[in-house]
């Protein structure tokens, strides 16, 4: 058995077994792995240390699958993947996943496939579920430094997890201490000063989780459910449950109350986006082809909202789609039609999106409604200047050696 020095809580392993087997007591007659609960709409990420290099080279495919190795769906499109060799020479990933699903007591396992050369790898097994997500924690954290054995620096990632622990109670601690008078500098007394603490408990906690929140919760940046957290304490255990895996367990943080809230910026994920507009720019009306049309960087689904097109000199409304006019010219376009009537050549365009016309992985495209974003004037076809092919047009919709031809054959012969 290789000792274990990797301390994600999404750990992964080249077989479903050793993914699985977390070094429990022989003497426990029920297992659970109820520990780490993941919530839809939520953005994790995790570090591997695995003992063998993990290699995809961009080519992966990512199922959920159950503890028999049944696929229950297909996450690829919601995986991100950064490779990286750490010190040993061993090739590491860095992972992010935008959780859209929803499994409530299934057991899970992320499998990882290469799909150029079929090799494999596991989590260990998780609980995809909102269900009775009051009782959980999310945690973001960042180590500075290299911990317990892990070949790599960390501080450039916050990774994300949510595990079954709650907010139980505050602590209030008192302390004495001297303060002085400042202006004479003087000691005049002593004083309280008050901490306020928040005790979590963990209600159900195995020894390989518990390990992993020791390591955690002495990270240089610790924020649980968005509040920074300081003057960490271990996990302590309080007393097991029957013939399990499991225990109750505690443990206290302090939170900074200078730092209320931390937000989650997306870290390999590159987010939900537009990579292009059509048409855009200045076209001539052959370009047009009777639609607007947005790509975007993921396969969308229509949602709600409307189009609308300007006319940027005079900033009248010309044209309003809403979401039954809506189509998926393919997996990643968003078209509207009957949009050639409303241009004149030589005119000046711009085309606003509200909020939630599409989404993809669970995210709502962030519309926009200035002037700028999509604009487009239709030329009378000629050139700005001499850098033009034959495959380009000129005035009416011929390429340029074609319309000679025929300018010359209708004068010659009509």
């Amino acid at each position: 058995m290789i000792f274990d020095k990797d301390f994600s809580f999404l750990r992964l392993r080249d077989n479903f077994d050793d993914a699985k087997n977390l070094g429990e007591s022989p003497l426990a007659s029920i297992n659970y792995n109820n520990q780490i609960r993941l919530a839809k709409g939520e953005v994790y990420f995790q570090i591997s240390n695995s003992p063998t290099s993990i290699v995809f080279n961009d080519n992966y495919e990512v199922f959920l699958v159950d503890c028999n190795d049944t696929e229950i769906e297909d996450v690829t499109e919601s995986v991100f993947i950064e490779e990286f060799f750490d010190t040993n020479a061993i090739k590491q990933i860095r992972w992010e996943y935008l959780c859209n699903s929803e499994h409530y007591g299934k057991e899970l396992s992320f499998r990882f496939r290469n799909t150029l050369n079929d090799d494999v790898w596991y989590t260990n097994l998780v609980r995809i579920t909102e269900y009775d997500k009051h009782l959980t924690t999310r945690f973001v954290y960042k180590h500075n430094c290299d911990l317990y054995g892990t070949q790599y620096g960390r501080s450039d990632y916050y990774q994300a997890i949510r595990l079954n622990t709650y907010y139980r109670n505050p602590i209030n601690e008192d302390t004495r201490d001297e303060y002085h008078e400042i202006t004479t500098n003087n000691t005049v007394g002593q004083r309280n000063i008050k901490k306020r603490k928040r005790r979590y408990l963990l209600p159900s906690i195995n020894n390989w989780v518990a390990q992993r929140i020791d390591t955690m919760i002495i990270s240089n940046e610790l924020y649980v459910d968005c509040w920074k957290m300081t003057n960490t304490t271990p996990v302590e255990f309080i007393e097991p449950v029957l013939d399990s895996n499991i225990s109750q367990s505690e443990f206290i943080l302090n939170p900074d109350l200078s730092y209320r809230t931390f937000e989650y910026d997306y870290q390999i994920f590159e987010g939900f986006k537009v990579d292009s507009f059509n048409p855009f720019g200045v076209v001539s009306f052959c370009d047009i082809d009777g639609t607007l049309s947005i790509t975007f960087n993921l396969d969308v689904n229509i949602g709600t909202g409307n189009i609308k097109l300007y006319d940027a000199d005079t900033n009248a409304l010309l044209r309003t789609w809403n979401e039954s006019e809506f189509f998926l010219s393919d997996t990643n376009i968003l078209s509207v039609g009957g949009v050639s009537s409303f241009l004149n050549s030589m005119g000046s365009y711009y085309v606003t999106v509200s909020n939630g016309v599409v989404n993809a992985l669970n995210i709502d495209f962030l519309g926009f409604t200035n002037s700028s974003t999509w604009a487009f004037s239709i030329s009378d076809g000629d050139y700005d200047d001499a850098d033009y092919d034959n495959s380009d047009y000129l005035i009416g919709c011929e390429p340029p050696l074609q319309r000679i031809h025929n300018d010359i054959f209708n004068n010659n012969y009509n």
